[in-house]
């Protein structure tokens, strides 16, 4: 797949950072900025895969609640209520398919 060394780039940043050193909002922080920044610009050009993209959102998670991408750990909030927006209660994360979908759209 084309997209795999994008892939495993992400995740080779997510398990170089320590997590356990960084706080919940820390973790938050780098995810909009890091990771879905990588994300964007291959969005830009590529319709990924839903099931890649279920991974990548699987991995973020893991990584928020338990600051390790591969070690999963019981969500204390649903991730709907996570990617809501800060006025509504929110970490203001975007989902990756949401991003992918308007991405897509605005070749369209």
């Amino acid at each position: 797949m084309h997209l795999q060394g994008i892939i495993d780039k992400i995740l080779t940043k997510l398990a170089s950072w320590k997590g356990a050193m960084l706080s919940i909002m820390g973790r938050v922080q780098l995810v909009p900025l890091v990771i879905q920044g990588m994300m964007v610009y291959c969005f830009q050009i590529y319709k990924c895969p839903t099931a890649l993209l279920n991974s990548l959102d699987k991995n973020i998670k893991n990584f928020i609640w338990s600051s390790y991408h591969s070690q999963r750990k019981l969500a204390i909030v649903p991730w709907d209520m996570v990617c809501s927006l800060w006025r509504n209660g929110g970490l203001n994360i975007k989902s990756l398919k949401s991003i992918n979908k308007s991405s897509i759209l605005k070749l369209a």
